[in-house]
């Protein structure tokens, strides 16, 4: 098992973990859209001064010229007599007194502060321009934010009006409404434009003033109907009311006008991002990268543009696609902290090796922005991930200072932030993960407020609710998500296991199959509706259900106590291996392993390494049993599809001479296939039909049953689903041994691991007849009574499992 494969898969006491599954969503799938949407960011738009081509001349030292001729660099120092000038030069370090009236040439130090204030002395006309580029090389300094502030104040004071248009951009990014209405009314009254109404119509939205917003945003529109800026803000306005029809008609409207318009395929793309229609904005961001000639792909909206295309790849799990676009914007512009954001973020997710690298890459998009809240939010993620990896690696006290510094770096971005959806969204994701529902509750529905339009909002009020085993309020606000998006099977899933809390199982079947039908692997549908049939006293569909979310999740710890509790009642016993911790007595490696022993790793079991120039031999990891008590062998298996390793499940003789053996796993060709030997003898590797390549992710869940293996009844398991049935001619097999194996070749690779291994065995005579019969206990995501009469109480949601000792780099999170 891998405890971090998803951050929010905590335990609650109400919802098991399997049930909830992935009921939030991921923080940095939020933080990703936020920081490319970014939407407090300053307008950028050909008529606007940017101040590109100012130059902010720093120098540490001052330079003194005599009437001799001798230049001195050094720090001006404090002198006793206004007449002389000190200087403690650089070269040698010596305190040098220098009569003013010989100095010919003097170049004072100039810090950024008195870079900056010399820049505005020399161009007042620009001072909106230079106010942002100093905003950009300065970013994060305070001394500096206060001279640009009080010049832009003196500016509008004189009535330049593109000053007012950039304070009222930095009122509305500190969330200061009225003071940026007062600005942007100036700014209408003085020079009636698109940006201008499109400011006022933000300082009203932010006021909550819908109707007077609305009035802004037509008159902007009309003014600029093609300003990219104006579409954006107007978008991003209109998804914030819940109006996405609207938002998507700005751009179609454009693309009307002008079908190659770069800014309009842009902001399209980022609003089917907003919106999770990842592969439409794909195809808007790929359009308008395309309409952009090559000698102009330092444009801004190309580089927006390939933003937006990396953020999409990330938010479809397409992580090196990801650092490739971030990278591609950081050869045409090497210091674009948002490219080193994703980067960040794609290492993040990517888990693994490459995890560890994710923090620096961060940390250089903080150093260019560090006042950027999405940035502190990844790193406040970073530090979590490595938090809980100390943990797991039993160093509590390191451990404790990273959780700390990442909790506390989230608490001061919620009360700086508090009118971003997002930042009530991760504090609120960060508390569920350490079970404080209650106050991540409040935050949820915070976000939810403020993002009526944002489906996942009301997913986590719903998942915190279910957790706090408030099912009406869990009810209501999956059917909130459902009524923005219905076409998601897991929040219909999580609305039958709220209608299971109020006891409405009749409705609840009927919303579960829904979920079921929309997604054949939704783990917490498989469950749901396995409760639900040992509740009418179907066996075999409950044992069904339920191994196939073991398929689909093999961490699936609900379903799995499930299957116990079905096999003990007939008397057969399961064994679960999830390797957190040492296998159980019983279980050992096989002959052949050498060098090669499988170990437990990362959570997993683990074959990594590389075999010499000899043949080497089958590595097994196996338990034994008599063959009349073999009834079911299943596994997780994950291996490269191009290995030339073998890798299956197999049952075969014990001991003595090879009497029989039965593999069923991937072959040279790397397709799923079996082999055997038995009564007549070695057949070859035989492929399903119809053939069944291994799949690209390399991971599948294979299973071996037999109703009755001394007859020789075979079945085979691919994800759950029954692909094949058959008959081994076998004679007394007697003790047989049962598990996983690797096969490979000589001079090869290996990398390979099993996880989430289920034995079933038959109970002999002996083992239970001082034991009664287990009763059949129903098992649900609560322990509310039933009308309906089950064959015994229902049981409480089991405890989550221990994490890992130690792991292969970085967890990841889904």
């Amino acid at each position: 098992m891998r405890p971090f494969e998803r951050l929010c898969r905590q335990n609650a006491s109400a919802v098991p973990t399997a049930l909830r599954g992935a009921v939030l969503r991921s923080a940095g799938a939020v933080l990703i859209i936020c920081c490319c949407l970014h939407r407090g960011a300053a307008a950028q738009n050909a008529e606007i001064d940017q101040g590109e081509d100012i130059v902010f001349e720093i120098r540490p030292y001052s330079v003194v010229v005599d009437k001799d001729g001798v230049r001195r660099e050094g720090k001006e120092m404090a002198s006793p007599d206004p007449k002389i000038l000190r200087i403690k030069q650089r070269r040698p370090e010596v305190v040098v007194d220098i009569p003013r009236e010989n100095i010919v040439k003097y170049e004072p130090a100039l810090t950024p502060i008195t870079a900056v204030a010399e820049q505005f002395k020399k161009d007042r006309e620009r001072t909106a321009g230079i106010a942002r580029r100093a905003m950009r090389v300065f970013a994060g300094n305070r001394e500096v934010e206060k001279v640009i502030l009080g010049e832009l104040e003196l500016a509008v004071g004189r009535g330049d009006v593109a000053a007012m248009g950039f304070l009222a951009e930095i009122k509305l990014t500190a969330s200061e409404w009225v003071s940026a209405e007062q600005l942007a009314r100036q700014l209408v009254a003085r020079r009636n434009s698109g940006m201008a109404q499109a400011l006022l119509m933000r300082a009203l939205a932010g006021q909550e003033k819908r109707q007077d917003a609305d009035a802004a945003m037509e008159q902007a529109l009309k003014l600029a109907p093609d300003d990219p800026v104006v579409m954006v803000w107007s978008a991003e306005y209109l998804l914030d009311t819940g109006r996405p029809e609207k938002a998507r008609e700005i751009f179609a409207n454009a693309l009307n006008r002008n079908p190659k318009s770069v800014s309009a395929l842009n902001g399209a793309g980022h609003v089917a991002l907003r919106q999770g229609v990842l592969d439409e904005a794909v195809d808007c961001f790929d359009r308008a990268r395309k309409a952009i000639p090559t000698t102009e792909q330092r444009d801004p909206l190309f580089i927006r543009s390939t933003l937006g295309l990396a953020a999409a790849k990330a938010l479809l799990g397409e992580y090196d696609e990801t650092r490739r676009l971030a990278n591609e914007v950081l050869q045409l512009d090497t210091g674009n902290a948002r490219a080193y954001g994703l980067e960040g973020y794609a290492l993040l997710l990517a888990g693994g090796e490459t995890e560890a690298q994710a923090l620096g890459r961060i940390e250089i998009a903080l150093k260019a922005e560090p006042e950027n809240p999405r940035f502190k939010a990844l790193k406040a993620v970073a530090l979590l991930r490595q938090g809980q990896l100390l943990q797991a690696t039993e160093k509590p006290q390191e451990a404790a200072a990273k959780l700390n510094e990442s909790a506390k770096l989230l608490a001061e971005i919620a009360e700086a932030n508090l009118s971003d959806s997002w930042a009530a969204y991760l504090l609120g994701e960060m508390l569920f993960d350490q079970k404080q529902y209650d106050r991540a509750l409040a935050l949820f529905q915070r976000a939810a407020s403020l993002s009526a339009n944002y489906p996942p909002a009301h997913q986590a009020v719903g998942a915190t609710a279910l957790a706090l085993k408030k099912w009406p309020e869990a009810e209501a606000a999956y059917r909130s998500a459902i009524a923005l998006d219905d076409k998601v099977a897991e929040y219909h899933a999580c609305l039958g296991l709220a209608l299971l809390g109020q006891r409405q199982n009749d409705q609840a079947q009927e919303v579960l199959k829904r979920a079921w039908q929309m997604d054949r692997s939704n783990v917490q549908a498989l469950c749901g509706l396995g409760y639900l049939a040992n509740l009418d006293k179907n066996e075999v569909t409950m044992k069904d259900l339920f191994h196939q979310a073991l398929a689909c999740d093999g961490d699936c710890a609900y379903a799995a106590e499930a299957l116990k509790k079905l096999y003990a009642f007939r008397n057969y016993q399961m064994e679960y291996l999830t390797f957190a911790d040492d296998p159980p007595p019983g279980w050992s490696v096989g002959r052949g392993a050498g060098r090669l022993r499988p170990e437990r790793q990362n959570g997993v079991l683990q074959w990594r390494g590389q075999t010499g120039t000899a043949v080497a031999g089958r590595i097994d990891f196996n338990t034994t049993a008599k063959a009349e008590e073999f009834v079911r062998l299943e596994a997780d298996l994950c291996i490269k599809p191009d290995s030339p390793t073998l890798m299956g499940l197999r049952i075969g003789s014990a001991s003595g001479n090879v009497g029989f053996f039965f593999e069923f796993g991937k072959d040279e060709n790397n397709r799923l296939a079996y082999r055997l030997q038995d009564f007549r003898g070695m057949r070859d590797w035989t492929q399903m039909e119809p053939p069944m390549e291994w799949p690209k992710s390399g991971t599948l869940r294979l299973g071996i049953e037999s109703p009755d293996l001394p007859s020789g009844q075979i079945q085979l398991y691919v994800n759950g689903e029954k692909k094949l049935s058959g008959k081994l001619e076998l004679a007394r097999p007697g003790r047989i041994a049962a598990g996983v194996f690797v096969h490979p070749p000589a001079n090869a690779t290996i990398d390979a691991h099993a996880d989430n291994i289920v034995f079933v065995s038959r109970r002999t005579a002996q083992a239970v007849e001082d034991e009664k019969p287990t009763e059949l206990k129903a098992v649900e995501p609560t322990a509310p009574k039933d009308d309906r009469k089950a064959e015994a109480e229902p049981r409480k949601a089991t405890d989550e499992k221990k994490p890992d000792a130690e792991r292969n780099g970085a967890p990841q999170t889904k």
